[in-house]
């Protein structure tokens, strides 16, 4: 889908304060009780969002008043497990999904009531599901895709899939000495998953809930570890010397002409003056879609504390809705999880690409066992990368992470 331009900020605010009815489900709150609702962000961006959300929601709703409070998401799981119980805690809170399993399982977060009226995409509502049960609203996404400079890759179809990237770069490089044409970080679990998942592939399974088996060293696993065995021996470089310092240098440089990477590059390489385009990562052997990357979803959740659940409930489904994610993209550049079109301005385009790639990454785990993934992960990785064999390196940071 295209995204096109929907309402700039102030369209937005103007329309929802003089509107008088709800829009989308859990949009209004019914009664005439005074309710003040304290809601925590994290500052330079989110902490405007909230603030020009809740004044338009209580344009809405005028019983209802809504309050900020700063509190970083990465500080989010301590302070609501502390503050909460106090009674000082936040009724609606920012938080990474990973992060949700040890608050659901502490039972500080009540699961979702409010209505997304079909406002966020699957993935994004996947990565917040826990045994059946939705906890919390995504209103923010991230994955990754592949960055190209266009002044070096003039075909980007030939990088719909591996084999057809491995194919270019041989003949690139062979014409360029001394020039990559793909780089990144190579060995880093985050990006490198994205070879495991071949014919659908997941971490710890097809639903992320399989405490028992990684996945990472199954036969489908082991497809796409053939193929970045085979890139290894076209880049000639270590995974050590493919950090993503490294690599986000050469492609800035115009040293690489394609790289993996994540919308938080894309001002860092549009400000080194490189003219590049995103498009979706191209396919493993045997795929036609795709492969498949981890997807990280920015979630606001429901304190188990609060004194009004419901109207909590209401107002974070509220910032679900199509305005708010336009608002909160016009406010912090961030990538809606939105199925409704959103306008990124001058980084629209570019953002199309992340979009593209969204529609088949999939939640990272967030299980009690993904903590113990990423260094298991990143040794295997780098080991095959160096020419170790797959099957046994897979199996031991399988081993590794689960403990058989």
């Amino acid at each position: 889908m295209k995204k096109s331009l929907v309402l700039g900020i102030g369209a937005v605010v103007t329309a929802l304060l003089l509107a008088s009815c709800g829009n989308g489900g859990g949009a209004t709150t019914d009664g005439t009780d005074t309710i003040v609702l304290t809601v925590s962000e994290s500052l330079q961006g989110p902490d405007e969002f909230i603030k020009q959300a809740g004044a338009a929601y209580t344009a809405q709703n005028p019983n209802v008043t809504i309050e900020f409070v700063n509190i970083e998401t990465d500080k989010a799981q301590e302070r609501i497990t502390v503050d909460g119980p106090a009674g000082t805690g936040p009724d609606v809170f920012a938080v990474p999904h990973d992060q949700l399993g040890k608050l659901i399982a502490g039972g500080h977060v009540l699961p979702a009531t409010g209505s997304m009226s079909g406002n966020v995409l699957q993935s994004n509502i996947d990565a917040v599901t826990h045994d059946g049960k939705i906890y919390g609203y995504p209103v923010g996404t991230e994955t990754y895709a592949l960055f190209y400079n266009k002044a070096l890759v003039p075909d980007i179809d030939q990088m719909k899939t591996w084999d057809g990237l491995i194919e270019w770069c041989e003949t690139y490089q062979a014409e360029n000495p001394g020039k990559y044409g793909f780089a990144m970080d190579i060995a880093n679990a985050f990006f490198a998953v994205l070879f495991t998942t071949a014919h659908g592939n997941k971490v710890f399974g097809p639903d992320g809930t399989d405490e028992t088996n990684t996945y990472l060293n199954s036969a489908d696993a082991l497809v796409g570890m053939a193929t970045y065995q085979k890139l290894s021996t076209v880049l000639k470089a270590s995974a050590a010397d493919l950090d993503s310092a490294t690599t986000d240098g050469l492609f800035m440089s115009g040293d690489a002409a394609m790289t993996i990477t994540g919308p938080w590059n894309i001002n860092n390489y549009s400000d080194a003056g490189i003219d590049y385009g995103i498009v979706p990562l191209p396919a493993l052997p045997g795929d036609t879609n795709p492969a498949g990357s981890f997807m990280n979803a920015r979630t606001m959740a429901v304190s188990a504390y609060s004194k009004n659940p419901d109207a909590a409930q209401a107002f974070a489904a509220f910032l679900t809705t199509p305005e708010m994610q336009q608002l909160r993209a016009d406010l912090t550049g961030a990538m809606a999880p939105a199925t409704s079109d959103i306008d990124y301005g001058a980084n629209t385009d570019k953002i199309q690409g992340i979009v593209d790639q969204a529609e088949f990454a999939y939640a990272t785990p967030s299980i009690s066992a993904m903590p113990a993934f990423w260094e298991p992960a990143k040794a295997a990785f780098s080991n095959i990368w160096g020419g170790a064999d797959a099957q046994t390196e897979l199996d031991k940071a399988n081993a590794a992470i689960v403990g058989q």
